[in-house]
């Protein structure tokens, strides 16, 4: 683990923007050290790359993630429909209350559906 700590102090060393974002890339090459193994061009040795690279190497790995999630496709913005319902007509014994509210959201979804069907064969 000596690796992990070396590439700590340097990966905040060298982040002289403040993007804040250094110990995103520890803790992300920590969380995706198995998929790293797969996809990642160079072996991983004994499943954790901490043991298995230099430091340069670690350096090369934040830079090949970085590359690949700007490579990432992307997905124009699109409308979403998104609501709580804070009664739906049951308690959490199961007792029937006064309220339901999943009626009017039923409601305001399928119009928001076929605004989206009209929005979409207009296209």
């Amino acid at each position: 683990m000596m690796f992990r700590q070396s590439f700590t102090e340097f990966i905040f060393a060298t982040n002289t923007d403040g993007s804040g974002k250094a110990a995103s890339y520890v803790r992300a090459l920590d969380i995706f050290g198995p998929i790293l193994t797969k996809h990642y061009p160079k072996p991983i040795v004994g499943g954790s790359m901490w043991h298995s690279f230099s430091l340069a190497d670690i350096h090369a790995i934040r830079e090949w993630i970085c590359t690949e999630s700007n490579a990432v496709e992307t997905f124009p913005d699109e409308d979403i429909f998104m609501t709580i319902a804070d009664d739906i007509g049951f308690d959490a014994t199961g007792k029937p209350t006064k309220v339901n509210q999943l009626d009017a959201i039923g409601a305001e979804l399928a119009k928001f559906i076929n605004t989206a069907a009209e929005e979409e064969a207009g296209r």
